[in-house]
């Protein structure tokens, strides 16, 4: 079985878009798994650059693909991408007021509330 490699990936999509061969027919001309071609087909528009420097990506075949080169670069693009809430909410555990930014829904003002909320459910 052929290593799919960048190349041959751009082939598949071609094939599929182009010449509208279906996934068998593609797995069957390259002696490959039909899944294989329906994972590279399907993750064609996925991101190969970091969203928020755009630096080039490296993605591990048949792992979640990567959108970040760093968990810094993550952070700094949620700073600036996500709506920040200024909600008011009432904790369901210690009846506390709290506002969570990043929460519409929150319910707990913290963690250790939270925890005692579900142990006493148990």
């Amino acid at each position: 079985m052929p290593k799919i490699n960048k190349l041959l990936q751009q082939t598949f999509i071609e094939l599929y878009e182009t010449q509208r061969w279906t996934p068998k027919q593609i797995a069957d001309q390259f002696n490959v798994k039909e899944r294989t071609v329906i994972a590279v087909v399907e993750k064609r528009d996925k991101t190969d650059f970091c969203l928020c420097c755009g630096k080039e990506l490296e993605q591990t075949p048949g792992h979640r693909q990567k959108e970040f080169c760093s968990p810094k670069c993550y952070k700094k693009w949620r700073r600036e991408h996500v709506i920040s809430s200024s909600a008011k909410h009432i904790c369901l555990w210690c009846g506390k007021e709290f506002i969570d930014p990043f929460h519409i829904n929150a319910k707990y003002c913290s963690k250790e509330c939270r925890d005692n909320s579900y142990r006493k459910n148990k």
